[in-house]
């Protein structure tokens, strides 16, 4: 008889422990404005959406700032509840949960308005002077048509790029839409600023998820909460 009252007692207290509610949790990320910044209201988009999904199930949501690539591996390591915001990729897939998208990210086709460029597919850029960001990969279709199909010139950073379309030392430059419009506000002069447009068809459009590392004792549990906190504030695109 005391065995099975000691059993009982177990999965009462087994019980109540999975049943504790996640009432705050603590996300890393970095600055990528407008998606995550300490400089905007709600901390930036992606954000945003975080908070609200959060809110909508009573958890309250702290930021923690740090380089992206510290921040990645501070998440891996279970050492914060999660982190934003990533792309999904197999790498990522064998230390992580993935929320459902809390964002997407756009990159366009950027072009000087005294040489208009209509970008329809990649081939439209065939024989065209493209910049692109040291680093950065826009798509497996376009970069391998880096290596031979355009020109291809690299700069250390988007806005490096930006001004150097606005002077015309390059055609062309591939640029998330929202980092790319905050660039131009902040950074550029009205003359710069008033010389540059993008094409209306995206080069690539991806989804940006919530990562919760698989070390991490209620990683299921916050990635259900996200999801239907998602579902709640009706988020899409």
């Amino acid at each position: 008889m005391r065995s099975w009252l000691n059993i009982l007692i177990w999965i009462f207290t087994l019980n109540q422990a999975y049943a504790q509610p996640i009432t705050d949790i603590t996300v890393v990320t970095g600055e990528w404005p407008p998606y995550t910044t300490q400089t905007l209201t709600g901390y930036g988009i992606t954000s945003s959406v975080v908070i609200q999904a959060f809110a909508a199930r009573g958890v309250a949501v702290e930021f923690k700032w740090l380089p992206f690539k510290r921040a990645f591996s501070e998440a891996r390591e279970a050492n914060y509840d999660g982190t934003i915001p990533w792309f999904k990729i197999p790498e990522r897939e064998k230390y992580f949960y993935f929320s459902d998208p809390v964002g997407f990210s756009d990159t366009m086709i950027w072009y000087n308005k005294k040489s208009p460029l209509f970008f329809d597919s990649i081939d439209s850029l065939k024989g065209v002077v493209v910049g692109g960001t040291i680093g950065y990969s826009y798509g497996k279709k376009f970069d391998k048509a880096s290596q031979a199909e355009f020109n291809y010139e690299l700069a250390r950073s988007d806005l490096i790029n930006l001004k150097k379309l606005a002077l015309g030392r390059i055609e062309a430059f591939p640029c998330d839409k929202e980092v790319c419009l905050s660039l131009v506000k902040q950074h550029l002069t009205k003359e710069e600023a008033n010389a540059l447009s993008f094409a209306e068809k995206p080069l690539v459009s991806i989804p940006t998820y919530f990562l919760v590392s698989k070390k991490h004792k209620y990683a299921k549990e916050i990635v259900h909460e996200i999801n239907t906190g998602l579902k709640l504030i009706n988020f899409k695109k």
